[in-house]
């Protein structure tokens, strides 16, 4: 199966996620509030995004809060 990855821009009031192939292709894209109910609509929102990442767990690599 085919590697997916997920970028994740976190400002102070949204979340854009963007999901991409291995070669960059744009696969999927949406835009969240950046709130307890919008985190919960990203990890929602991903496995139909990304089928590839099912098996993921809801990791977080890394992520450092938002500043503006």
């Amino acid at each position: 199966m085919a590697h997916q990855f997920v970028g994740v821009d976190a400002h102070k009031r949204s979340i854009t996620v963007a999901v991409v192939d291995a070669v960059g292709g744009q696969l999927a894209a949406a835009s969240f509030a950046n709130s307890s109910s919008g985190v919960e609509e990203v990890m929602a929102w991903l496995p139909a995004a990304a089928p590839v990442l099912r098996g993921w767990g809801g990791r977080i690599i890394g992520a450092r809060p938002a500043s503006g």
